[in-house]
């Protein structure tokens, strides 16, 4: 068994080295992971199986929510094993490859592309039901409010996708139905605005950390313990105000994305062709 820096090294650097990564991706998320991955491969756990547990628990977490403050808090502790889940089955994977210990199915792909698209918008809507009866404001908006966050989230998670999608399923098949790509040299338009002001990148930067799942499972959480432990706050008007501001916030980064996504879809199709 190699040490825990060892496997740091081999199994982690790639995903963190020269990549902006949301708040807290190292310290919170790859950090502690490592040392559940070393578990994983003593007790020579699968992928397959790491992310079928991950998921349970973020359903499990996900239920939690529903029910009083304790319940949420600890729900909360469930959906951050589910995110830590998530990244100590890519690393046992990638153990494995590096070590001929065997075969990695794609079906482990579409069990952690499940997860992704399942447990995020089950949780904010789990949470929406869980504190509406208490929410001291506006029941009707705050339902409408937490169902806008919850389907955003998969929207959020499929425009990562689109342009491998449109790739796989139609420029492949049939090129010459299509305009020519942009040349090779030919810079992205958005990209272009983006690196010119940096400022305005920065900022964007910043907004779009709030739609990392542990982002938002950490907001939840302190909300959750304020109103747990300071008797100023009443029942649910911290996670209530916070689900308003996430009903507002994601469908507009849904919007801005599928902006950017429609100016700059050839620029990407060009660049995954040059991959394969």
């Amino acid at each position: 068994m190699k040490s825990t820096q060892e496997l740091r090294k081999n199994l982690q650097a790639f995903k963190y080295e020269g990549r902006e990564r949301p708040f807290g991706y190292f310290y919170f998320q790859r950090w502690p992971s490592i040392f559940l991955t070393k578990f994983a491969i003593k007790h020579n756990l699968t992928p397959n199986q790491i992310t079928m547990a991950g998921i349970i628990l973020g359903v499990i977490g996900s239920i939690f929510m529903f029910f009083p403050l304790p319940f949420k808090i600890a729900g909360a502790i469930l959906l951050y094993l589910n995110i830590l889940s998530d990244k100590v089955d890519g690393e046992v994977a990638r153990w494995r490859i590096q070590n001929n210990l065997g075969e990695v199915y794609l079906r482990g792909v579409f069990l952690d592309e499940l997860n992704h698209l399942i447990i995020p918008p089950l949780s904010i809507l789990m949470i929406t039901m869980g504190i509406i009866h208490t929410f001291p404001y506006d029941k009707t908006f705050l339902t409408l409010m937490g169902t806008l966050a919850a389907l955003s989230l998969p929207f959020l998670r499929i425009n990562h996708s689109l342009g491998q999608l449109i790739l796989i399923k139609k420029y492949i098949k049939h090129p010459e139905l299509f305009a020519p790509l942009p040349m090779k040299g030919e810079k992205d338009p958005i990209l272009s605005i983006k690196n010119k002001h940096s400022l305005i990148r920065r900022l964007f930067f910043i907004i779009h950390n709030i739609q990392d799942f542990f982002i938002i499972v950490l907001l939840f959480s302190i909300a959750f313990i304020g109103e747990l432990i300071l008797p100023i706050f009443r029942p649910s008007l911290l996670s209530g105000l916070l689900l308003v501001a996430l009903g507002f916030l994601f469908p507009l980064i849904v919007l801005e994305n599928s902006i950017k996504g429609f100016f700059s879809i050839e620029y990407k199709v060009r660049d995954l062709k040059e991959k394969l």
